[in-house]
């Protein structure tokens, strides 16, 4: 059984920020990780993270898989835009207890996200 994960924060202003600081390795260096790159669509950071960006909706998503040898195999990760609400889902998580952990660590994430 895999276990998935929901985080959602009002925030404020207009998607052209909450565009630059999830679609972009530069934004995600100021709330998410250290030293993102986007190469021909992959990712890695100098937290060990890794993956492939699988969906783009410029403004609306950002969609990749998740691989981090310190947790497990793939795992799925979307970010979402939408009217002042900004969303966080982790899918395919491997164990409930993996789940719990990443929950808190997504929340803490995601408050910081919202305070930018």
């Amino acid at each position: 059984m895999a276990y998935q994960i929901e985080i959602e924060r009002e925030v404020e202003g207009n998607s052209d920020k909450w565009w630059s600081l999830i679609g972009t390795p530069t934004g995600w260096d100021k709330w998410f990780t250290t030293n993102a790159v986007f190469t021909k669509g992959t990712y890695q950071t100098d937290d060990g993270d890794y993956g492939t960006l699988t969906d783009i909706i410029p403004y609306s998503c950002l969609e990749f898989t998740w691989e981090n040898p310190k947790h497990q195999p793939t795992s799925n990760v979307r970010f979402s835009i939408d009217e002042g609400i900004v969303s966080i889902t982790h899918s395919d998580i491997a164990t409930e207890s993996l789940a719990k952990e990443l929950e808190a660590a997504w929340n803490k994430v995601a408050d910081k996200l919202a305070s930018l």
